[in-house]
């Protein structure tokens, strides 16, 4: 995940994330382990664990990430 400001190591972020395609944004909360500034082109790359999350939503969003990885693949083979 990427942000303009850091975080701090344990925080809970609420999380929107929007795929390509799908109806609506999933909502989820993220604990924080990792925060790393880019220096090069600004802001921070952030690593989360998802916490809380429900079974429902994570299958929905395993849903999407498969769904979006089979969209890149088909992009790609067009080239």
């Amino acid at each position: 995940m990427y942000a303009n400001k850091p975080s701090i190591l344990g925080d809970i972020l609420e999380i929107i994330i929007n795929f390509p395609g799908a109806d609506s944004p999933i909502m989820v909360k993220g604990k924080v382990l990792r925060t790393k500034e880019l220096k090069k082109i600004g802001g921070y790359e952030i690593a989360v664990q998802f916490v809380d999350t429900s079974k429902e939503v994570f299958e929905l969003m395993q849903k999407q990430i498969d769904r979006s990885m089979s969209l890149a693949k088909g992009i790609r083979r067009k080239k």
